[in-house]
């Protein structure tokens, strides 16, 4: 049904077709409707009558034009339209007289479609003369996305007494009345709708034109995506697929509510970071809570080999690891811990045998142990032997767990 105009968006249900072919109104437009493609087509033009007095003259009349043509996408529907179709022009009455202009289709506030200007009377004229007749302009589409001419009608000709009435103008929902050629009679009607008629031919005795068809309104309808009016008030409910709400808290949780809280519900705090929503069970929000797995997990932790230079085999928040003397490292932390109240666990082996490991402890050269307090950032660890001299480990694992 639409020419010229693409349809740049998608329908879940078929569209639907409202057609108006007489008279004038409101449309109302449907229930969930999302768009509408509006096509207006103008009434035809008559064609002319023609004249003749006796057997010695003839005469031919012009065919109508066919009705302008206007089309528009309206992507935020109104309410209601006011419309009126344009009648087919009248046909022009027997004997020299001009077809009557075909009425003009509207639709709403400005889109139009005009109808097409009837065909010229066909005045008598002799035999042995020969006479043109112009043939009925199209009307004029206006204030669409797309927007055309009517096709006019054709011309009337009297060639040394052989006659040819003029068609009336085609549009693209009906045809134009077929002139006659090289005969005598009356002119036809335009068919179906927006069509000029033809232009009548006479000798001996006047004859009429063809009358116009009446214009016409195509709507097609496209539903919404959601199944819902595209004329919302807002906020969307939950059974138009919102939540019913007009705001929302930065980075917050809406969840399901109850009859008396409401469809939706906004957890008030949005927690803090490694926390957790965790279930208060039925009737109850969720809150954000501490991550049970994450508070028990190691928050640093490291596997190196001691010996030689300090070499660290794989690690976690462990930047660095130093040296300080035989069998005594200092852990170095990436991410600081909150306090210096964290639990450390290691263990370590040698190749060369069996080691001891100490947490919170130092070398002081003399092969003597001393107490080393831990930071934030860093702790220090010793390994010996099992007789108690300080050895360096080929293997140290080192665990450290707390709050950051």
């Amino acid at each position: 049904m639409s020419q010229g105009l693409a349809t740049p968006f998608l329908a879940t249900t078929t569209p639907t077709t409202t057609v108006y072919t007489s008279g004038s109104g409101t449309y109302t437009t449907p229930n969930n409707v999302q768009f509408l493609i509006v096509e207006v087509l103008g009434g035809g033009g008559g064609g002319g009558g023609a004249a003749s007095a006796n057997a010695s003259q003839v005469g031919t009349g012009a065919g109508g034009g066919a009705g302008g043509y206007a089309q528009l996408l309206i992507t935020s529907p109104a309410t209601s339209y006011s419309y009126a179709v344009g009648a087919g022009g009248t046909a022009g009455a027997s004997g020299a007289n001009d077809g009557g202009t075909g009425g003009t289709t509207t639709f709403g506030a400005s889109l139009q479609a005009t109808g097409g200007a009837g065909g010229a009377g066909g005045v008598a004229t002799g035999t042995t003369s020969g006479l043109a007749l112009r043939g009925g302009l199209g009307g004029v589409g206006s204030n669409g996305t797309f927007n055309c001419n009517g096709a006019p009608g054709l011309n009337s000709l009297n060639i040394i007494g052989v006659v040819y009435g003029g068609s009336g103008g085609s549009p693209l929902y009906g045809g134009g009345g077929s002139a006659l050629a090289g005969a005598i009679g009356a002119g036809s009607a335009g068919t179906n709708y927006g069509a000029g008629g033809a232009g009548a031919t006479a000798n001996n005795g006047n004859q009429a034109g063809g009358a116009g068809s009446g214009g016409l309104i195509v709507i097609t309808e496209y539903y919404n995506v959601l199944g819902v009016s595209s004329n919302l008030n807002l906020p969307l409910t939950v059974d138009q697929g919102g939540t019913g709400r007009t705001s929302a808290t930065a980075y917050g949780v809406i969840c399901g509510g109850t009859t008396s809280t409401g469809a939706q519900q906004s957890i008030a705090s949005v927690g803090t970071s490694g926390q957790v929503l965790t279930s208060n069970g039925a009737g109850a929000l969720p809150t954000f809570q501490a991550n049970a797995a994450s508070t028990g997990a190691a928050k640093a932790w490291v596997n190196f080999n001691g010996t030689g230079t300090v070499a660290i085999n794989t690690s976690f928040n462990v930047t660095s690891i130093t040296d300080n003397n035989t069998g005594d490292y200092t852990i170095n932390f990436t991410t600081a811990f909150s306090s210096a109240n964290y639990a450390v666990s290691g263990t370590s082996a040698d190749t060369a045998g069996s080691r001891v490991f100490f947490a919170y402890a130092g070398n002081n050269g003399s092969g003597s142990y001393f107490y080393v307090a831990p930071t934030t950032t860093a702790v220090r660890i010793a390994t010996t032997t099992f007789a108690g001299l300080f050895a360096d480990s080929s293997i140290v694992g080192v665990a450290c767990f707390g709050n950051q």
